[in-house]
């Protein structure tokens, strides 16, 4: 399962699934799954929580290794008052 806080979507190889607030996907017990983060406009990519932690946009996940629940994360950019 793939969940986002609705700030950005994730896309998904080779499913091709595009999640909007959440997406559930029935996946192959093997193989690798690229997921792509990609925040909207005005907003920045803030990293992976779950099971798919990191801060790269784009993660290959081993779909041998069992099923993995993941949220990317998005947020505003910080502007600071000069």
């Amino acid at each position: 399962r793939i969940t986002i806080n609705g700030l950005g979507k994730v896309a998904s190889q080779p499913a091709g699934i595009q999640c909007g607030a959440k997406c559930i996907l029935t996946k192959p017990a093997s193989g690798t799954l690229k997921l792509t983060a990609t925040p909207n406009t005005g907003y920045l990519f803030a990293g992976w929580r779950g099971d798919c932690v990191g801060l790269n946009a784009t993660i290959t996940l081993d779909l041998s290794k069992g099923n993995h629940n993941c949220t990317a994360l998005f947020s505003k950019p910080v502007t600071s008052a000069q």
